[in-house]
C-alpha cells in the first residue's frame, strides 16, 4: 500500500519503529491484541508490517523453514492460516525482540450486556490486553 506521497506504508511503519522506541515496543502487542479481539484480517496485515519493521522476512524464513513468499502468503488477509503458523511467527518475533508478553484480563461487560445496555450492536472494548514486559 502506497500513500499519497508515494512512500509504501510498510516503509513508514519501519521508519517509525526505528525512530520511536515506544512505537517499536508496541508493534507486536498491538498486533496480538487485534488477533485476540477477533480482527484476524487486520491482525495479519499488522503482523506483516511488524515482521518488516523488526525481524525481516529473510531471517524469519530461516527460523521457520519457510520461504519469505510463503510467509507473506500465509499472512494475506484471505489466507486460512493455521494457529500453529501464526504462533510460530509470533514466537520468533518475540524472541528476536527480546520481549515477554503477558495477557491481563480485565473484568468488563459481556458483548451482549453492552449492546443491550447502550442499544448498540458493537462489542464492548476488548477485555484482553497484552503489554510488553521487561526480560527478567
Amino acid at each position: 500500500m502506497v500513500n499519497k506521497i508515494g512512500i509504501p506504508f510498510d516503509d513508514i511503519v519501519k521508519e517509525s519503529a526505528q525512530q520511536d522506541p515506544v512505537f517499536h515496543a508496541m508493534l507486536l502487542p498491538d498486533t496480538i491484541n487485534l488477533l485476540l479481539g477477533g480482527e484476524v484480517r487486520v491482525g495479519k496485515i499488522s503482523l506483516r508490517q511488524c515482521i518488516y519493521a523488526t525481524i525481516g522476512y529473510e531471517r524469519l524464513a530461516k527460523l521457520t523453514g519457510k520461504t519469505p513468499d510463503d510467509i507473506k502468503q500465509m499472512l494475506h488477509p484471505d489466507h486460512d492460516t493455521s494457529v500453529n503458523d501464526l504462533f510460530d511467527i509470533i514466537k520468533h518475533i518475540r524472541q528476536h525482540e527480546g520481549i515477554h508478553l503477558e495477557v491481563k484480563v480485565r473484568p468488563g461487560k459481556s458483548d451482549s450486556e453492552s449492546a443491550a445496555h447502550d442499544g448498540l450492536a458493537e462489542p464492548a472494548e476488548s477485555e484482553r490486553t497484552l503489554h510488553p514486559v521487561s526480560p527478567s
